[in-house]
């Protein structure tokens, strides 16, 4: 088991430690805290498939907001499966 503290920045930050992103398999998580403050870290492995509605799409003036609404719908579709 790994086992690091780590510090919350002022912006609410954490860096994950190389050999924790390592061990996870994945740069994409997913962040569940509980009543009870426990904090869970789950990998998500795989939501490319879950892009490929928004390339057929004609590009919005806003890439921010683009990105944002893929993300929310990939992150709503695949976590309301766990």
């Amino acid at each position: 088991m790994l086992v690091r503290a780590l510090t919350i920045s002022d912006k609410g930050q954490i860096v994950i430690p190389k050999d924790f992103v390592k061990h996870l398999g994945s740069k994409i998580i997913k962040l569940e805290v509980s009543n009870d403050s426990q904090v869970r870290i789950i990998p998500i492995k795989d939501v490319a498939g879950s892009l490929t509605d928004f390339a057929k799409k004609p590009v919005a003036n806003d890439f921010n907001d683009l990105r944002n609404r893929a993300w929310d719908q990939v992150t709503l579709e695949k976590f309301n499966k766990v």
